[in-house]
């Protein structure tokens, strides 16, 4: 039987997945596919390039608590709504994550690569 680590959107809520996948490595399940969106996708592209190990799962708290000092999912939503109204938003918040992503070792191109790779064999294969 396979399994799969399917992780819902939700900006913070990312962190408390690693919660659970502490709990899940440490009941010996591992899984064959990761797969995520928004937030949740940050997770899964990890795991996916890490691999899941507890060495992997600590990388990523830290990396969390790098995030977490870099302001990257503001919890002010309304204040920056009002701003982007009145066209004063002070930056992308994209381009801080991908600054952020950068600076932590990612290299967005790979990503990329493997990812329009992954989309090209599935569409073959459907």
């Amino acid at each position: 039987m396979k399994l799969a680590f399917v992780f819902s959107g939700g900006g913070a809520r990312g962190a408390l997945q690693v919660g659970a996948l502490y709990a899940l490595l440490e009941h010996g399940l591992l899984p064959d596919l990761v797969i995520g969106v928004s937030i949740g996708a940050a997770n899964a592209t990890h795991l996916a390039l890490t691999g899941f190990s507890k060495a992997s799962l600590d990388r990523l708290v830290s990396v969390w608590h790098r995030a977490s000092k870099a302001d990257l999912l503001p919890t002010n939503y309304i204040w920056l709504t009002v701003r982007a109204m009145f066209k004063r938003s002070s930056r992308d918040p994209s381009s801080r994550l991908k600054e952020f992503l950068i600076t932590s070792g990612i290299d967005l191109k790979h990503v990329l690569r493997i990812s329009r790779s992954l989309s090209s064999s599935w569409s073959h294969q459907t």
